[in-house]
């Protein structure tokens, strides 16, 4: 398989990657007004093909409770067996 992109994986969903990023924008509260503060946003691909396979959007800086979230979310939604079945045919 001759390719542009480098891949570090042989096949999908061998490897996934976790991204965190702090948002570049400021959540005020709709009913009092007070500013919520900039969140963060966890966004997990696929190594292989790099897909989205999930995200998760928190106040709360990375950590191990923020993968675990965005690790749940593919899962829940089925959309890895979407994605293998995809690739199959």
């Amino acid at each position: 398989m001759s390719d542009s992109r480098s891949r570090t994986t042989a096949f999908l969903l061998s490897l996934a990657r976790d991204v965190h990023t702090e948002l570049d924008i400021e959540l005020v509260c709709l009913l009092t007004g007070r500013v919520l503060g900039r969140p963060w946003l966890t966004i997990m691909t696929d190594a292989f093909s790099r897909r989205f396979l999930g995200f998760y959007l928190t106040f709360d800086p990375p950590s191990y409770r923020s993968c675990m979230m965005v690790i749940r979310e593919p899962s829940r939604s089925r959309a890895i067996v979407r994605l293998a079945a995809a690739d199959l045919s």
